[in-house]
């Protein structure tokens, strides 16, 4: 781990590991500005005219990967992470820290740890430090770079004789139109594509049991594995994942549970990233064998 600039910014953290790169910025956040494969493009979107930012009181984008609470409120969720974050490196894992939110007295913490073999471990923690509950849900938001192509797994197939009760639940915004051709409807995956050139966003919503999906850009493959608790509550009419994308960039989101978070309770809710080399634009053979090139588990 060194401190370096990065984006304008000139407190940031680089790591490097297993051949993955990653900067995370230490003046505002906490927030992760780069991830890729080592010597490849940033995987994760950049906002040019707020390359460092500090301070202020308006809620910026700024790109990367950030940490909300849903659901989603336009006073409580778009809380400013201007501010500078505390950081702790125990030579594996890198802790940020964030002061406690004046509106809310939550506090954010987010663990980054490399491991070998192209990966990230991600663990994201809300502390409650007001004296009173709030019910949420931990939300992890990572802004992927334009021109890409988001799969979104389907569940398993079965015959109607196997299976007479619905396989999960979808969610569709009121902006949602899914004859927009930024939709693919493909063997085993629902393809969502980042279009430079849409006029609107697009957004949709489920329960993922496979827990996983993958953005496909350029030479590089990302993998976002995430838990798909069985007897758990989720927001959005039950989603463990969202997917939202305009012209400026892609969104891979997931959720953890929704809580009841008491005074001084705490709440984690975990990611594990997985990076991959490709050679350009993959057809459906490869697609299908994706959860077979990142060893992905199916969902129990």
């Amino acid at each position: 781990m060194k401190i370096q600039p990065y984006g304008g910014w000139q407190q940031c953290a680089f790591l490097e590991k297993g051949g993955v790169q990653v900067w995370v910025s230490l003046e505002v956040g906490p927030r992760i500005l780069h991830a890729s494969l080592e010597g490849e493009p940033n995987l994760l979107a950049e906002v040019a005219e707020q390359r460092g930012a500090t301070g202020g009181e308006e809620w910026r984008l700024y790109g990367g990967h950030r940490f909300w609470i849903a659901p989603e409120d336009p006073e409580l969720t778009y809380q400013p992470d201007n501010d500078p974050v505390e950081h702790q490196w125990d030579g594996s894992t890198l802790l940020l820290r964030q002061a406690p939110e004046a509106l809310t007295g939550l506090r954010k913490e987010l663990a980054i740890e490399l491991l070998e073999e192209r990966a990230v471990r991600l663990l994201h923690r809300i502390v409650n430090e007001s004296d009173r509950p709030h019910l949420l849900a931990p939300w992890a938001l990572t802004c992927m770079a334009p021109g890409g192509r988001c799969l979104i797994p389907n569940e398993p197939v079965l015959s109607h004789e196997e299976a007479l009760l619905p396989a999960r639940s979808m969610a569709l915004w009121s902006y949602t139109d899914l004859r927009d051709d930024r939709f693919r409807f493909r063997d085993g995956f629902l393809e969502l594509r980042q279009d430079p050139a849409a006029t609107g966003p697009q957004k949709i919503g489920m329960l993922n049991r496979q827990g996983w999906a993958a953005y496909l850009l350029g030479r590089q493959a990302f993998v976002k594995q995430f838990p798909a608790l069985p007897d758990a509550v989720y927001p959005d009419f039950g989603c463990n994942c969202e997917f939202f994308t305009n012209a400026e960039m892609l969104e891979m989101e997931s959720l953890g549970p929704l809580v009841e978070l008491q005074p001084g309770e705490t709440v984690e809710h975990p990611e594990h990233w997985a990076f991959r080399p490709i050679s350009g634009e993959i057809g459906e053979g490869e697609m299908a064998r994706l959860p077979e090139t990142f060893g992905l588990a199916p969902a129990s």
